[in-house]
């Protein structure tokens, strides 16, 4: 029998696809911005926040391809780092108004990440919903006190 890192082969190549383009688009980043080489002290934390997230990114992906036992585990701390960042992105954003493009407001970058967390909650829930929706006499709950 094949080793499998997730239950469903779909979610398998969602999650390479999504590691190869974030490792793509790190790694080219980080070419870029050290090729330049004109970065102030003050972006070194989130330059080498970047730079190891690319190269996490390629360890997981590596996990992955070779269906690994702690694959999900690296890929589940992949995702929170991602996170990590999209929200340090955000609070920056929110906390320097310099930084705006096009005269855009700090309400702008929040009312957009809510809109993209209840789109996805919804789904998810939706998913989580139909998934379970005739379990309810396999629970062992329903069995307590039952001979």
């Amino acid at each position: 029998m094949k080793k499998k890192v997730f239950k469903y082969k779909f979610v398998y190549w969602i999650s390479i696809m999504i590691n190869l383009i974030v490792m793509i688009l790190y790694w080219n980043y980080s070419y870029s911005i050290f090729l330049n080489s004109s970065f102030e002290i003050k972006d070194l934390f989130s330059i080498s926040l970047i730079f190891f997230t690319a190269l996490y990114s390629a360890l997981t992906l590596i996990f992955l391809l070779n269906k690994h036992k702690f694959a999900v585990l690296l890929y589940s701390i992949f995702l929170i780092l991602i996170v990590i960042m999209l929200l340090k992105t955000i609070f920056e954003a929110l906390s320097d108004e310099r930084k705006f493009v096009n005269g855009a407001e700090p309400i702008d970058y929040v009312i957009s990440s809510i809109t993209y967390l209840l789109f996805f909650g919804t789904i998810f829930f939706l998913i989580q919903k139909y998934k379970f929706k005739n379990t309810s006499d396999d629970l062992e709950i329903n069995e307590i006190g039952k001979l």
